[in-house]
């Protein structure tokens, strides 16, 4: 008598499915979280590439004032630029955006200024656009996995020569 009970339990499949449910649910459910994770960053990291070559490129052309003139943008205004670029969620209080100015004519190139100065160089100059966002993350599983410490970060360093 007492074989024939393993023999059944063995053969029984009642709940076998509610199991397999309960123990493959939550490796799917951070399958799912971890890629819209993923897709987020990547996303947003595309997001500060296009903002950071329009930004760049404002910067290195000159940008038209009220009367049509063509003059060089301040840090301020390119940090707007850059602001208002960037998708509404990818918006980061750690928004890091600096410009270091090289003179064209020194030999070697002296540093003439970083963003600080609010300037972004004269016709000619070589300038380095750095630009940054830091994240906790998107959908806070990342956060809640890791323990609440990590950041994702976003950088982006482009640099051009001023036209003339």
């Amino acid at each position: 008598m007492k074989r024939r009970w393993p023999l059944r339990l063995r053969s029984d499949q009642h709940g076998a499915t509610a199991l397999e449910y309960a123990l493959l649910m939550p490796l799917l459910f951070g399958v799912i979280f971890v890629s819209v994770e993923i897709t987020f960053i990547l996303f947003a990291d595309a997001s500060l590439e296009a903002a950071a070559n329009h930004v760049t490129r404002i910067g290195r052309i000159g940008i038209k004032d009220a009367s049509g003139k063509l003059s060089r943008p301040t840090c301020d205004q390119l940090k707007d630029i850059l602001t208002a670029d960037l998708p509404r969620w990818v918006h980061s209080n750690t928004l890091d955006f600096n410009v270091t100015v090289y003179h064209a004519g020194d030999t070697p190139p002296s540093t003439k200024g970083q963003c600080g100065s609010g300037d972004t160089g004269e016709p000619g100059d070589m300038a380095i656009y750095t630009f940054g966002i830091e994240r906790a993350g998107f959908t806070g599983f990342l956060t809640w996995v890791t323990g609440g410490g990590r950041m994702v970060r976003s950088e982006r360093s482009i640099l051009v020569q001023n036209e003339r």
